[in-house]
């Protein structure tokens, strides 16, 4: 199948810290000849241990030795559970914690990769997570929501002026979900 770009969003878990065979990303794609490949960092994973760091510099290396634009997402749905101990994206503190996060991994891959998304649906994130609770943290408060949506497009603003600052000229923006809505 001819794929052009090729987005992995959580999928990349299912092969983090394992070893790169032959095919450089692992069973789960082989087969997909791809230009870009869209993949997330894994907030909780980097900032807990940045042991991760060496195996998202080994994806990003075979992914450009194979000629395939990396794509990273930063957060895609996932909180340390300190920061979430501490009240989480409804916190303004937490807005200050990515754009840190943010700014330390365009120092680390931001040289290689050009094509960054802060956030991964945060309509998700703030909706589903702090209003209905059907996703992570699981709580339903309608203040949290709106803090939270506020927060995470504060961080989002936050990071882009912080790698921008850095002198960085790359493409970032949001992942964002979108719903077609017909009149009835």
């Amino acid at each position: 199948p001819q794929v052009q770009i090729l987005g992995l969003g959580h999928l990349v878990h299912a092969f983090q810290g394992g070893g790169f065979s032959d095919q450089p990303f692992g069973a789960a794609i082989v087969g997909y000849p791809a230009v870009a490949m869209q993949f997330d960092l894994g907030l909780s994973l980097v900032l807990v241990a940045f042991v991760h760091d060496y195996f998202y510099a080994r994806l990003v290396a075979h992914l450009l030795k194979a000629g395939i634009r990396p794509n990273i997402t930063l957060n895609h749905w996932d909180l340390t559970q300190a920061m979430q101990d501490q009240g989480g994206w409804p916190n303004r503190d937490t807005v200050g914690h990515f754009v840190d996060y943010a700014a330390e991994m365009f120092r680390r891959l931001g040289d290689r990769v050009d094509l960054w998304s802060t956030h991964n649906e945060p309509w998700c994130i703030a909706g589903l997570g702090y209003w209905q609770g059907v996703f992570a943290p699981g709580l339903a408060d309608a203040s949290q929501q709106y803090q939270a949506g506020h927060h995470l497009l504060l961080s989002h603003g936050g990071a882009v002026q912080a790698v921008r600052q850095l002198g960085w000229s790359g493409q970032i923006g949001l992942a964002m979900n979108t719903a077609l809505h017909l009149p009835a």
